[in-house]
């Protein structure tokens, strides 16, 4: 297992975390507990940026896949995400998750197709990867 490095860690000062009964809250949210609206607008920006590099690289840029993303999807990706870790899903194989032969998880088929859902996983980004050292 390899340890984050230090500068790769966003400590936020004097947040002394929630104090509330998490049994009642609801999964939107949780979310926005976890993803603020302006943390979903900088990820929104970085990432359409990311998709639209991507976009150019194909024939046909309209292809549905490599659209632009918005904030209503782009907290369901990010709810995606989380639910891959309650389901320990870390390496599984996108096409795995997607499955539906039975083995699959139904929940993340009815959010968005697979290979959208591997687009925006390869072109999530949090920040301007051009100023990047």
């Amino acid at each position: 297992m390899l340890r984050v490095q230090a500068h790769n860690i966003l400590k936020l000062l004097g947040l002394q975390g929630v104090k509330r009964n998490t049994s009642e809250v609801d999964p939107i949210t949780a979310c926005n507990f976890i993803f603020s609206d302006d943390m979903v607008r900088d990820i929104l920006k970085w990432t359409n940026i990311k998709l639209l590099n991507a976009r150019t690289k194909y024939k046909n840029e309209t292809r549905s896949e490599f659209r632009d993303c918005d904030a209503t999807e782009m907290k369901a990706f990010l709810g995606l995400l989380i639910y891959t870790s309650v389901f320990k899903s870390k390496n599984e194989n996108v096409n795995t998750i997607f499955a539906t032969d039975g083995t699959g998880r139904e929940m993340f088929r009815l959010v968005m197709s697979a290979k959208r859902f591997h687009v925006l996983l390869v072109c999530l980004t949090f920040n301007d990867i051009s100023v990047r050292e």
